[in-house]
């Protein structure tokens, strides 16, 4: 039966097919996948030969057939096929080595195209193509019901005969087949973090069809599977720079693979140094490439408000857009991040660390809102039309970074920590308590959270599937805010990791906690300073040290004791976080890569990383060399953790690993 598939030819220098002597008695050989891969997958089945192709390879990507095309939507599935093909673009051009390509590739996003069908003025121009695309994919819809899916096994005598062949050959071919269940790439939601595994899950199998055929079959639920399976078989494929040749170890291979936690994250911090469109994609990239799937963007603080708006009555001074961000400048990262399986968390800090909120113009607010005291700020609650001005900001927010969708709402960060309750002791404020019947600052706080909260209730949790709103908390807090106990928050702990257990004590303690009678699973990300804060130890922005004591290198990121459940708490995951009074367009990739590495590494497979040793240790620190020069060559400028002599022979150097 006739196949359907795309094939992308490229020619290298010679051919020379071969299997590598396994004799080494070091543990940690260059010719192991496991040495490779990054992060590690939950289960892996490896054979003993390597081979070596340079020259000319032929590339085949076959569609296998699937009953769900026929029921899809013609719309959906064009999207869908749309969303495929830029992926598959994306990584034919790892494969083939063409770095060059990666950054000039144009990836339109499902709702980039979606926005093209549906708007007026483009109607006429999309009409004619768009339904010859849809005739085109309902004859692709009836060829795939015509193929038969083959039935590829890893046993059976001529397995192994292929298993041990030793030949050299003149031409060879990778078939990739794919097995996809739909279309569609899932953000980050509720249906995520309840589904993410299933998401995220991906079946790769590789194997020697014949001497002159790799068989690679992909299999996923979604395309986030399929981006997963993608990367994995990148780093499978390892591609010499200087010999042009392609070494693939262990054959055949078997993985079965799903992430331990939902939640794998970036911190970047904008508010402080203005960061350049091409550096954030470059992060993204880095991300993709690392199994990363959130990036959360600090967006406002005491410095900048790094967000400007189209004409309206709430707009940025102008002399402060030069370090803001456009809706359209914000469109195309949240497309860019979606179309590689990342979600973008804006956040939108306050009360504290408002300073920069003098520079907003909001037309029906006639007077100050902000408190100073010198470099810092905090917001007045008793000015009438401060909560206008927040809701009319976080709606905004909410509609530049596409949260809100009836059936797929997402996650919006609303900072809240570090409430300097000092600068509300004036008289204005006095009398705005008294007023509202508030005994103490701390009943002040938690008035104000509740408010802008159950403003945005009213707004945007009309059903069961909420938006939901995210909470910086620490083991020091003064209060457990009512806030903090609603089931569509989420905490984020940014406290010391020592502290975490006693935090979570104090919380189920709290005196709200008994009377709210809580004793449902509450959502917490980890962020913990000690740990995850990667502008630690090199000192702060007066040249002084920081709060969080030592630079926190690969090996201490990696070693963070982390559980999937602790009492009530689900947590959902962990970040590293990069406050940006110190990173610049300069230098902001490098403090975050390679050790962002490490806890995508944890986060991936905690079973297996949870018990850090020596070994583990010796393990992680190959990995980060491979992987460092994979992301290099790449176009992400990740920095290095050790010695050149140390990256080029890892032996000599390994065993000052402990």
């Amino acid at each position: 039966m006739k196949k359907i598939f795309f094939k992308i030819t490229f020619y290298s220098i010679l051919i020379i097919f071969t299997f590598f002597n396994e004799s080494k008695t070091f543990k940690y050989s260059e010719i192991d996948i496991e040495n490779y891969l990054l992060p590690r997958p939950a289960l892996i089945k490896k054979g003993d030969k390597n081979i070596i192709i340079s020259e000319k390879v032929d590339f085949k990507i076959i569609m296998k057939p699937n009953k769900n095309f026929q029921n899809l939507d013609k719309n959906k599935f064009l999207l869908g096929r749309l969303l495929f093909e830029k992926i598959k673009d994306l990584y034919l051009n790892l494969f083939r080595g063409n770095f060059n390509k990666i950054k000039d590739l144009k990836l339109k996003t499902q709702s980039v195209f979606q926005d093209e069908i549906n708007s007026e003025s483009n109607k006429l121009i999309y009409k004619t193509n768009i339904n010859k695309n849809l005739r085109m994919f309902s004859n692709l819809i009836s060829e795939f019901s015509k193929v038969n899916s083959p039935n590829n096994t890893f046993s059976g005598e001529n397995a192994n005969q292929i298993r041990n062949a030793d030949a050299l050959i003149n031409n060879f071919t990778i078939n990739i087949e794919i097995d996809i269940e739909d279309f569609s790439i899932k953000k980050f939601s509720d249906f995520y973090k309840n589904n993410f595994q299933k998401i995220e899950s991906y079946d790769l199998k590789i194997y020697l069809k014949d001497k002159n055929n790799l068989h690679v079959s992909l299999k996923s639920y979604y395309l986030n599977g399929l981006l997963r399976a993608f990367e994995t078989l990148s780093q499978l494929l390892n591609l010499d720079s200087q010999t042009k040749s392609y070494k693939i170890y262990n054959l055949p291979i078997e993985i079965n693979d799903k992430p331990a936690f939902a939640y794998r994250g970036v911190m970047i911090d904008t508010a402080r140094h203005y960061i350049d469109i091409s550096k954030i994609k470059e992060i993204l990239d880095g991300m993709l490439y690392s199994k990363l799937n959130i990036l959360h963007w600090h967006l406002t603080d005491d410095e900048y408000f790094s967000l400007k708006f189209e004409k309206s009555n709430l707009m940025l001074k102008e002399n402060y857009e030069k370090f803001a961000y456009s809706k359209e400048e914000i469109k195309d990262l949240v497309d860019y991040a979606f179309i590689r399986g990342i979600t973008i968390i804006p956040e939108i800090d306050h009360p504290a660390h408002t300073r920069s909120w003098k520079n907003l113009i909001y037309t029906p607010l006639k007077e100050d809102v902000v408190i100073t005291k010198g470099e810092t700020g905090i917001l007045n609650p008793s000015k009438d039309k401060l909560n206008d001005l927040i809701l009319e900001l976080l709606g905004k927010t909410i509609i530049y970074f596409k949260i809100y969708k009836s059936n797929d709402k997402g996650y919006l960060h609303l900072g809240g920590d570090e409430i300097e309750s000092q600068m509300w002791e004036i008289d204005e404020i006095k009398d705005y308590m008294k007023k509202k019947k508030l005994d103490n600052i701390s009943d002040l706080e938690n008035f104000f959270f509740k408010t802008i909260n159950s403003k945005l209730d009213e707004i945007y949790n009309t059903d069961n599937n909420d938006t939901k709103f995210i909470y910086w908390v620490d083991e020091n807090l003064k209060r457990f805010y009512d806030i903090y106990y609603k089931e569509n928050s989420i905490l984020m702990y940014w406290g010391l990791n020592a502290n975490f257990t006693n935090f979570i004590s104090n919380f189920n303690k709290n005196q709200t906690s008994i009377e709210l009678g809580l004793n449902k699973t509450k959502d917490i990300i980890i962020a913990s300073g000690d740990y995850l804060y990667l502008d630690c130890g090199q000192g702060n922005k007066y040249g002084d040290g920081t709060w969080c004591g030592d630079y926190k290198t690969w090996k201490k990121i990696y070693s963070i004791p982390l559980f999937k459940n602790y009492e009530n708490f689900q947590i959902l995951g962990a970040q590293v976080s990069l406050f940006g009074e110190l990173a610049d367009n300069y230098n902001i990739v490098g403090k975050i890569f390679p050790r962002a590495f490490s806890i995508s590494e944890k986060l991936w497979n905690i079973d297996y990383n949870n018990k850090i040793d020596s070994d583990k240790n010796k393990e992680m620190f190959i990995k980060i060399i491979n992987h460092n020069e994979r992301l290099n060559l790449r176009g992400v400028n990740s920095i290095s953790i050790t010695s050149q002599l140390c990256e080029n022979d890892p032996e000599v150097c390994i065993d000052k690993i402990n």
